[in-house]
C-alpha cells in the first residue's frame, strides 16, 4: 500500500526519513556522531554511521 502511494517500500521510506533527520542533526557541531546516531528513531546500534579510517 505504501509503495503504491509514494513509490517506495515502507522500509525505504523509513530509511530515507531517518537519514533526513540525521543530516539535519549533524549540523549541530556540539554533538558527536554517536550521540546523534543514538538519538535517531529506530537506531539501537549506530554501526552504519561509523566509518573505519
Amino acid at each position: 500500500m505504501v509503495k503504491k502511494e509514494i513509490g517506495k517500500t515502507a522500509s525505504e521510506y523509513i530509511q530515507l526519513k531517518v537519514m533526513a533527520i540525521a543530516k539535519e542533526k549533524i549540523l549541530d557541531v556540539n554533538r558527536s556522531i554517536s550521540e546523534i546516531a543514538y538519538d535517531l528513531p529506530g537506531v539501537q546500534i549506530p554501526c552504519p554511521f561509523y566509518k573505519d579510517v
